[in-house]
């Protein structure tokens, strides 16, 4: 920074120090600048205008891009600024906004006292590769088969399925709209408030059928939106702050139901099918959190929430089947409440008991209370047959964690630390009512010199509880030897490793590595294994300002073995998967000068699934699932002029992927579903755009 000092007159003013009396010069300043200092007043901005092109159309590509279809498309991007000598700014942001995946940002404000800031962003996610279906009417939730249609009981036995079959898009759009207003209160005290609105819209898959006798692909509506507002008010002093907030939340279906025309034979009363929706529900939440701290030795931080949650949308019939039109519901209202609970003494509770020892203490409590009243429902299944009444289960919790941490750095170069953490569980109307999980850690950090640092860390844990006991409900029976995962005594080891290397000031290395294990000893039935490990590597290399490069590879593994029963039969089926992902990247960035700028990303990603079950009598192993990737962008920067540029970038990715579940059936490839035929993912796409830039 060089300052250019203007002729000043210097005043002088008198100072009492001691008993002398000596005259003191101070300089005027306000009326220095700053010759090379970067902050810009005014306006500027940049003007983005061009074209683009997707080589081929493919569903899978443009999932989140908005980039799905083959052909061109306009590029448009843009940016504006403004700076006012009193502190006054305004900033906006645009992306994209010639496609499906468009966002806009702009903030507005006076520094230290307002600010206002807006965004808005579309999401585009598309499903089914190759979808096609015979169904009409998707978005009015009434979907119909073509007049022509003759109904069979296998798929294919469907005379008019191939020519009734059509591309159906299976898209949703997200927009996300959202505002946020902040206030400085003079020097402490300030305030915020905050609104959204989502909407989603377009269409997914569902499946459903009669029984196990035969089921369909469903294109089925979506239509809803969430109102989320934000409020808070906030506290900075000298040695504490504090936030009180609130936030109100409402999810608004448009669509309560959809229903679809059976394409099979239908047995009575089931030749039109109906599927309820999510249910509108609103929630809200009071919350306070803070910090208080005591010089450098203690500090003492946590939160408390509570909120409330309610769903209470009128309930459709048990069926749409006629022949249970007669069947009385408990209550016409959902009447779901949900009261929950949060305080965290997360707070830490920070002490230094010495120069080289801390002590770090957690404390908190959660609960959810589930005040749904409880009656007896006679459910039908698949809109044809009706089991014995049975009551609702409003499930309620209540969980306490605790943790001691202690950290002693003996030298500067070495640090320790250990702990121990205790997870009570506490449940209602579930096969384990109470848990309890006792881990603990030790972790150690050596660093030698400026050129390499070690860190090494273990956990393990025990989790044990209640007897497993069967809730008896008149529900589908489970075995008796049966254990959720979630629920089922386990124990779990970790290992985390890092090496941090730094050969020269311009390059740096990373080397990490990652082990988890889990054993559900106590599991005859149900997950009893699960492993995972990763193997990671990373370079980043400046040799200078123009240029910097990076490059990763990283390995991660997946095992799982989990064990099932039949009733009746004498011995378990085993199932084992393993899942490998081989996943390695480069980076360059070049500045030819300061008006040409290169980059290159390149990433390519392998992924391997085996699943392997045995019951006994010599089964093959499924088929291996396979996916592979390769992306690589490059794109070009280069300013012709102050004012004139020229943006270009190139992306080609390729895709290719194998799923026996889905490739090659078609469908009609299984005779009790008709499916979508989607197949799995394959495709090349390479997309061009190019840009002229103005900036002002």
């Amino acid at each position: 920074m060089a300052l250019v000092m203007l002729p000043e007159t210097a005043s002088s003013e008198s100072s009492d120090v001691g008993e002398n009396t000596s005259p003191v010069k101070t300089v005027e300043t306000s009326r220095w600048t700053c010759s090379l200092c970067p902050y810009r007043y005014g306006w500027w901005g940049e003007i983005d205008v061009g074209a683009g092109r997707v080589s081929k159309s493919s569903n899978k590509f443009g999932d989140y891009r908005g980039l799905n279809d083959e052909g061109g498309f306009m590029a448009l991007d843009g940016n504006a600024h403004f700076r006012s000598g009193d502190g006054r700014y305004f900033d906006i942001v645009a992306d994209d906004l010639g496609i499906d995946s468009r966002q806009l940002r702009a903030r507005a404000g006076k520094r230290g006292r307002y600010s206002l800031r807006i965004r808005y962003r579309e999401i585009p996610k598309y499903r089914g590769f190759g979808a096609e279906s015979p169904y009409l009417g998707t978005s009015s939730g009434a979907l119909t088969l073509p007049t022509s249609w003759q109904p069979a009981s296998t798929t294919s036995e469907m005379s008019e399925l191939t020519q009734t079959l059509q591309p159906i898009d299976l898209k949703t759009t997200r927009r996300i709209f959202d505002t946020e207003l902040s206030w400085r209160l003079g020097q402490a005290w300030s305030w915020d408030a905050d609104y959204q609105h989502q909407s989603k819209s377009g269409t997914r898959p569902v499946g459903a059928g009669v029984l196990s006798l035969n089921a369909s692909h469903i294109p089925a509506p979506v239509d809803f939106s969430t109102d989320r507002i934000t409020l808070g008010l906030n506290f900075k002093g000298v040695r504490s702050h504090w936030r009180a907030g609130f936030m109100s939340s409402r999810f608004k279906n448009h669509k309560e139901s959809f229903t679809w025309q059976n394409p099979f034979t239908p047995l009575p009363g089931t030749e039109v099918l109906r599927s309820s929706l999510a249910p509108d529900n609103e929630a809200y939440r009071f919350d306070l959190a803070g910090a208080w701290s005591y010089g450098s030795r203690l500090r003492l931080s946590g939160s408390a929430a509570f909120g409330h949650m309610n769903q209470d949308d009128p309930l459709l019939p048990y069926s749409i089947n006629p022949a249970f039109s007669d069947l009385p519901l408990p209550r016409l209202t959902a009447d779901s409440r949900i009261d929950s609970s949060s305080v965290d003494i997360t707070g830490r509770l920070m002490a230094r008991i010495s120069r080289k020892l801390k002590l770090d203490a957690r404390w908190q409590h959660d609960q959810r209370d589930n005040k749904t009243p409880v009656d007896n429902w006679t459910p039908v299944i698949t809109d044809f047959f009706q089991r014995e009444p049975r009551p609702n289960r409003p499930y309620s919790f209540e969980r306490q964690r605790s943790s001691v941490a202690l950290r002693f750095r003996p030298h500067s170069s070495l640090g320790l630390q250990a702990g121990i953490n205790r997870d009570d569980l506490e449940r209602t109307l579930q096969s384990v009512e109470e848990t309890q999980e006792n881990s603990w850690f030790i972790e150690a950090s050596v660093r030698a010199g400026p050129k390499a640092g070690l860190r090494a860390r273990f956990e393990s844990a025990d989790r044990g509880g209640q007897p497993y006991l069967q809730v008896t409900d008149f529900a589908l029976p489970e075995h008796p030897l049966m254990r959720k995962f979630n629920l089922a005594d386990r124990d779990r080891d970790r290992l985390a490793l890092d090496l941090d290397l730094y050969p020269s000031s311009a390059m740096s290395l990373n080397f990490s590595y990652r082990l988890n294990e889990d054993r559900f000893g106590d599991s005859i039935l149900g997950l009893r294994i699960s492993d995972s490990d990763s193997l990671n590597a990373d370079l980043s290399w400046n040799p200078s300002r123009l240029i910097s490069a990076h490059a990763f590879i990283s390995q991660q593994t997946f095992n799982a073995t989990l064990a099932g029963m039949e009733f009746g039969a004498m011995a378990p089926w085993v199932s084992t998967t393993e899942d490998v992902f081989l996943t390695a990247g480069i980076g360059l960035n070049v500045s030819f000068d300061e008006k040409t700028q290169l980059r290159l990303d390149m990433v390519s990603s392998e992924a391997e699934g085996d699943i392997r079950t045995n019951s006994g009598v010599g089964e093959a192993p499924f088929p291996t699932l396979e996916t592979y990737l390769f992306n690589m962008r490059l794109s070009l920067d280069h300013h012709a002029s102050q004012r004139w540029g020229l943006k270009l970038l190139i992306e080609y990715e390729s895709y290719d992927s194998t799923d026996w579940a889905l490739d090659g059936l078609g469908p009609d490839g299984v005779p009790a579903i008709l499916t979508f035929g989607a197949q799995s993912p394959d495709y090349d796409v390479t997309v061009f755009r190019a840009q002229v830039s103005y900036r002002f």
